[in-house]
């Protein structure tokens, strides 16, 4: 069970003008420090940092990103934003402008569904998604397959607008990803995006799409899209077992 990690009484939004996005995040920083959100702990949700620090979703999405940058969090699906460390890690952090590279599977897979169902955003998917609850969604099941050997290289969950729903029944060889057929057949661009890779394990029910072991090593990456007006449209989470996708990076000094 996860228990509530307000501790402290909210500190009131000052009057004197904007709270910028780094003062958030030194506020949160500190509080982990402290032991406010211990390890394991989830933090407040979006809506509630909102209410306490007085300013938008953007603005308290940038703090948050810049701790989940720091190895201080880490956002799980259908759990939250967890804490998994106190003190900020001593790593090298690439921000990249374009997350083309991450977008492209290799030449020759498809995309292959397994199920599409509506949801309503629960408080944890609302959490995932950086959406309102009870909001509605349509939930894509699928696997992507090499079309040479059919081998599953990954599980994917995705989610997106239910107006946006006819993109799915593109096909999707070539490695075509939802987000470039979404923009081909609604126009949509993303303005932002967020793209979070993690270590995993493979449930038992992907486990029998995927043909590995229960409980084996997996690759996870998570994206997430937001359009003009600043709302998530199109949230994605891959799972690839041990051993059948790589993401390689090459960076030439200059």
């Amino acid at each position: 069970m996860i228990k509530s990690t307000e501790k402290v009484r909210p500190k009131a939004a000052s009057r004197k003008g904007p709270i910028l996005y780094t003062r958030i995040e030194q506020e949160l920083r500190e509080e982990i420090e402290r032991g406010v959100h211990p390890l394991g702990d989830r933090l407040p949700g979006e809506h509630a940092l909102c209410s306490r620090f007085g300013v938008s979703r953007f603005t308290v999405r940038q703090a948050i990103r810049r701790l989940g940058e720091e190895g201080l969090i880490e956002a799980r699906p259908g759990v939250g934003t967890v804490v998994i460390a106190t003190r900020k890690r001593d790593s090298f952090v690439q921000t990249l402008n374009s997350v083309e590279e991450l977008l492209q599977y290799p030449a020759g897979t498809v995309r292959e569904a397994i199920e599409v169902r509506q949801v309503l955003a629960t408080p944890d998917l609302a959490e995932f998604l950086h959406c309102s609850v009870a909001s509605r969604w349509t939930w894509l099941r699928a696997l992507r397959r090499l079309q040479s050997t059919q081998i599953p290289i990954s599980w994917l969950d995705a989610y997106v607008l239910p107006e946006l729903v006819d993109a799915l029944d593109l096909e999707s060889s070539a490695g075509a990803p939802l987000l470039r057929q979404i923009e081909e057949v609604h126009g949509w661009h993303a303005v932002e995006s967020s793209v979070a890779i993690m270590a995993g394990r493979i449930s038992s029910e992907q486990a029998e799409h995927l043909l590995v072991e229960a409980g084996s090593a997996a690759l996870i990456i998570v994206r997430r899209y937001r359009g003009q007006d600043g709302e998530t449209y199109l949230a994605t989470h891959s799972t690839h077992p041990e051993g059948r996708f790589s993401l390689n990076f090459e960076f030439e000094k200059r």
